[in-house]
């Protein structure tokens, strides 16, 4: 009976530093599993920032361009402007230019007539 004893307490030892050995096992793997896990949110975390900042940078450079191309618009539309007040101020200094030499050889003509 001592040696079944015996080979019973061994057995039981055994089967306890087996389990404790599956236990401390299973905290290893779910320790890595876990830094794992938290490497991959991390890369995922990431991703979505660089996605997110390349979403940014793509719509402030829409904006940009946007912004770019109204001052084209609007500076063209000045150019046309300030260009047709250049023909109107042409158009009116001809009209002076016109009125002047008319004047002038009339006042030209009263003075060789009062003479």
């Amino acid at each position: 009976m001592e040696v079944n004893t015996i080979v019973l307490a061994l057995t039981c030892l055994c089967g306890g530093a087996a389990l404790v050995m599956l236990v401390v096992t299973y905290n290893t793997l779910k320790t890595k599993v876990n830094v794992t896990d938290y490497t991959i949110d991390m890369m995922e975390t990431d991703r979505n920032l660089n996605d997110r900042l390349k979403d940014g940078d793509a719509h402030l450079n829409y904006e940009l361009e946007s912004l770019r191309n109204e001052i084209k618009d609007q500076r063209r539309e000045i150019q046309e402007e300030l260009s047709c007040l250049h023909d109107r101020a042409d158009e009116i200094n001809k009209r002076i230019d016109s009125r002047v030499d008319r004047l002038h050889h009339e006042l030209t003509i009263k003075e060789e007539s009062t003479k």
